[in-house]
């Protein structure tokens, strides 16, 4: 093992659309390099949802920002045992992070992993933001696991996003700003116990709070934390009032916490828009929906902020405001320096370089982004322009994007017309029960935004932006594999003079480009339209399409006719490929891609099994090197 190499900190964070999570893990991640300083480390983001746990092998250490310790509503009672036990496996060691912590139930098998994995000897110290007295009487049985009782570290937002504040003009006076009112989903209230504040109930509030601001000339804007559900929301509130105005959903941590910066006050659902708002020295109210937020309100000196939710009436909650809003808020060094304290004290305590095998794979040249890559480890199936950039900037020179055709004859970049597609682009399902929905026209299609934050586009703006690409990068071979699903007879050749025509406006050569098939049929369609680019043929293991027998069987067969055809690239389901039909396809001398692998091992062991193409919409070519080398 090379000495020189850093550390690698493994920071396992929640990677959702509710940005308070990555906020969370964006201060611990801030307060890990403090800590670390001045020994050499790269902290690599983990989430906690992938089950990528063969990652941990490559860590030296592996830190849990943030969680929770529960069996309820989410799958923490899953995902951090299973963390922990490979940590275990390698001996890595590991910290928890301002973990929350909810009630023990002794006679819940998902309780009780939780504990055993907790007292594993892996798991050298935890600091927990709430519950410390349930943590440390119900869950922790080994008195050489260190517990801290912390507030959350976002409380160290105005140094951690400094940069972002000095960007959005946070020396702006803030009393001369808007409230910000954090609008949530209609059935989070609903979902911890709490029926009676349901998305009706939810309105009726808002609607009271904003006539009562506006009635003492205070005005008022409406935000989220970036959840899409609270955003759909937050739309229908602002098309019930009928005036006023809604912020752009924030596309990161520091664009939530700018945002908030802008406040004279805040009043919101979301707990992490209170605590940023009290980082920052903006008084807020908010509402007790789990007790996690009754503790923060405690530790911070202000119970009477937060309401019970039979206490939610409009006109209680503009009062503490407007209360609150006489007196100075924010955290001193009382509550900042135990969340610093406990990292620094586990990192120079257990963070040491271990023996890790380093992998020896050219991850440049071989993974392909897949609908034009994943954006930080939260969005994916875009096709979307930012996407494109952000694979740039993470390494990828391989590329992959899916086409169809809008109602009315757009050449699109889109997954497929799906209803998950719909649901990502926020459009109203034509028939719920259905998974596949029609083409929508282009002008609404091109008017949604996926996630509600990144472009749609046709595919002459990405072969425009493709042919740019290559021109100002030179020296790095760019090639993009295009998808066109099962388009009709009628619509296949109408694709290919699109594809053909936008490549030859952009100045891109057929060697830069590989059409993906799906049907033996649409080899005749591509012949007769006189299309050169070079194909790859999606290996479906269906009776109707390469014949009846097992999966090396139907891949003999399909690979065979490929090879006749003069198809040099075949693409299979990952499950399918293995030592058997490896061997199969490296016989007739064609060469594999594999869609869509996720867990950085199954890809680590597909490159060695021999795929020559692995596509991915997760961990990105820049994080794999990282990890691995």
């Amino acid at each position: 093992m090379s000495k020189k190499r850093p550390l690698k900190i493994l920071l396992v964070q929640v990677a959702n659309m509710n940005l308070g999570d990555q906020v969370l893990a964006d201060n611990d991640e801030y307060l890990l390099k403090k800590a670390l300083f001045p020994r050499r480390f790269d902290i690599l983001r983990y989430s906690i949802s992938s089950g990528d746990v063969g990652q941990v092998r490559y860590a030296d250490a592996v830190v849990f920002a943030g969680g929770i310790l529960k069996v309820t509503n989410e799958h923490f009672w899953e995902w951090i045992p299973a963390i922990i036990r490979e940590a275990d496996r390698w001996q890595v060691p590991v910290f928890l992070s301002a973990i929350g912590c909810e009630r023990f139930y002794p006679d819940d098998p998902r309780s009780v992993e939780l504990k055993e994995a907790l007292n594993l000897p892996v798991v050298k110290g935890i600091s927990c933001r709430d519950d410390i007295e349930t943590l440390r009487r119900d869950y922790i049985t080994d008195p050489g696991i260190r517990l801290t009782s912390v507030t959350d570290p976002a409380v160290w937002c105005r140094q951690t996003y400094r940069t972002a504040l000095e960007e959005a003009g946070s020396d702006r006076r803030q009393d001369s700003g808007p409230v910000g009112l954090g609008v949530v989903r209609e059935q989070l209230f609903a979902d911890y116990g709490n029926p009676q504040m349901d998305g009706e109930g939810q309105l009726a509030f808002w609607e009271g709070v904003i006539r009562l601001l506006e009635d003492k000339g205070l005005p008022w804007v409406l935000f989220t934390n970036g959840d899409s559900l609270d955003e759909k929301m937050a739309e229908t509130l602002l098309a019930r009032i009928g005036h006023g105005e809604k912020l752009p959903a924030p596309a990161d941590g520091a664009a939530l916490v700018a945002m908030i910066s802008g406040f004279r006050g805040v009043i919101a659902g979301r707990m992490h828009s209170n605590i940023v708002a009290y980082a920052l020295g903006i008084p807020s109210v908010g509402f007790v929906w789990n007790r996690k937020l009754r503790f923060w309100s405690e530790k911070i000196g202000y119970p009477e902020r937060f309401l019970e939710i039979d206490e939610m009436d409009p006109g209680t909650a503009v009062s503490v405001l407007t209360d609150a809003m006489k007196q100075p808020c924010g955290p001193g060094r009382k509550l900042k320096w135990p969340v610093k304290k406990a990292l620094l004290s586990f990192s120079w305590r257990y963070v040491r370089k271990r023996n890790v095998e380093k992998e020896k794979l050219d991850y440049r040249k071989h993974l392909v982004a897949a609908a034009l890559g994943g954006i930080s480890m939260r969005y994916r199936n875009t096709n979307a322009p930012e996407a494109f950039q952000y694979s740039l900037s993470q390494g990828y020179s391989l590329f992959q994007t899916d086409l169809r055709l809008t109602s009315d004859g757009v050449l699109v970049c889109v997954n497929r017309w799906h209803k998950d597609t719909y649901k990502i682009l926020g459009l109203p399902l034509t028939d719920p029960e259905k998974d596949y929905q029609p083409a929508v026209p282009a002008d609404v299609f091109l008017s949604a935004k996926y996630y509600n934050r990144f472009s749609t586009c046709t595919f002459d703006s990405l072969a425009a932006m493709f042919g740019e690409q290559k021109k100002k990068d030179a020296g790095r071979t760019l090639r993009l594999i295009i998808g066109v699903g099962r388009p009709s007879e009628t619509d296949l050749p109408i694709m290919l003079k699109m594809i053909g025509q936008a490549m030859s406006d952009n100045g891109i050569d057929r060697t830069d480009v590989m059409l993906r098939i799906e049907r033996r049929k649409d080899l005749q369609a591509v012949k007769e339209a006189g299309s050169d680019i070079p194909l790859m043929y999606y290996i479906i293991p269906s009776g109707e399409e390469i014949g009846q027998g097992t999966v090396p069987e139907k891949c003999r067969k399909t690979v065979k006719w490929c090879k006749k055809e003069g198809i040099r690239y075949v693409c299979m389901n990952p499950d399918h490929y293995n030592a058997e039909t490896a061997e199969i396809i490296k016989k007739e001398g064609l060469k594999v891609c594999l869609f869509s692998l996720v867990k950085t091992e199954r890809i680590i062991d597909a490159l060695k099994l021999g795929a020559d193409l692995v596509a991915s919409h997760y961990y990105t070519v820049e994080h794999l090197e990282r990890l691995t080398y």
